[in-house]
């Protein structure tokens, strides 16, 4: 009896699954079955998960890849969070996606994943450059913005109007009204991880990148506090966007505009608070930001077009990124 709703056996009795999308059948190979099997979002029939079967193929081969380097990891912790909601499975998967990424597309060697450095902090991983390359080990975070945190600060908003029309609402009638709107809207509150991710209530994102990589450089840089400075002074550390919000930063002017939100340097005084985020000391102790689309499955041939690193020139010596870092072994993936 298999334990996942939205996946059915083949009828073949040979154990595979499968699930029907918008793109036809889909089916899942043994790792991510293991993973689906009591997990938290595969009996949501709003996630398509995985959406197409190049997607479930190209999920099957990096998580065989994964298990294989890291299988203590993957069995004690990774998988768990694999299983988890969905946005604990995007998550885990973006720093995977980047890994395989950076190790089969760019050369550089993955040699460790969470590794621990000062005060308890942690890493995503951990790479070197390919051999003959002068360089010491890179600390490497991703994080995959995501798209809920719109949709919730838009409903917390609502919520607040609505508290506050309530505590003035005069009559029965218009408070009863006000009661059911209330209740909508924190029941929606509650079931935004499980709407669909791109539906077509969702407004079009902006073009203007500031906002997003100037929270990931502080979830990156610092801890909770926003404060604390959490990444270490005496390593090259590399932080990874792997855009989950359909940006468009690797589209024809997404560079550009990255380029702006961490370079820009303005001379008229009215746009001073539009300061490249490098050029905060504030971000110091990161050696470069780099920016990746997940579509580089579909383009295999040319990965380096949706993965670009921007150095950091200001960073503190021993945080710099190699000379070089990444442009000169971006190379054709292996066929999937």
């Amino acid at each position: 009896m298999v334990a996942i709703m939205r996946f059915s056996p083949s009828a073949d009795g040979r154990g595979r699954l499968f699930h029907t999308t918008g793109f036809g059948k889909v089916w899942i190979g043994p790792q991510l079955t293991e993973i689906a099997t009591g997990s938290r979002w595969a009996e949501d029939e709003s996630d398509q998960f995985p959406s197409d079967q190049q997607w479930s193929d190209a999920f099957e081969q990096m998580l065989t890849w994964f298990a294989g380097k890291f299988s203590t990891k993957y069995q004690s912790r990774v998988i768990t969070r694999l299983r988890g909601t969905r946005r604990s499975r995007d998550e885990t998967f973006a720093e995977i996606i980047a890994a395989y990424f950076i190790e089969r597309a760019c050369g550089y060697r993955v040699i460790d994943w969470e590794p621990d450095f000062a005060h308890g902090n942690t890493a995503d991983f951990t790479i070197v450059a390919p051999p003959g390359t002068p360089s010491p080990e890179i600390l490497v975070e991703v994080k995959a913005p995501s798209w809920t945190r719109e949709r919730v600060e838009e409903i917390q908003e609502r919520i607040e109007s609505l508290e506050a029309r309530r505590l003035s609402a005069a009559g029965e009638e218009i408070a009863a009204e006000l009661d059911a709107s209330l209740a909508k809207e924190k029941d929606s509150l509650r079931r935004i991880n499980s709407e669909r991710k791109y539906g077509d209530d969702l407004k079009g994102k902006s073009f203007d990148f500031r906002d997003d990589v100037e929270r990931a450089l502080i979830k990156t840089c610092f801890a909770d506090d926003a404060r604390t400075a959490r990444l270490p002074s005496d390593c090259p550390t590399l932080l990874i966007i792997v855009d989950d919000l359909q940006l468009g930063m690797q589209e024809p002017g997404g560079e550009f505009t990255v380029k702006r939100s961490l370079y820009y340097q303005p001379t008229v005084p009215a746009y001073l608070h539009l300061r490249g985020l490098f050029l905060d000391t504030r971000f110091n102790r990161l050696g470069g930001l780099a920016t990746m689309e997940k579509a580089w499955l579909y383009e295999r041939r040319n990965p380096e077009r949706f993965f670009t690193v921007f150095q950091h020139f200001r960073a503190l010596p021993a945080c710099c990124l190699p000379n070089g870092a990444f442009s000169d072994f971006l190379a054709d993936l292996r066929q999937f």
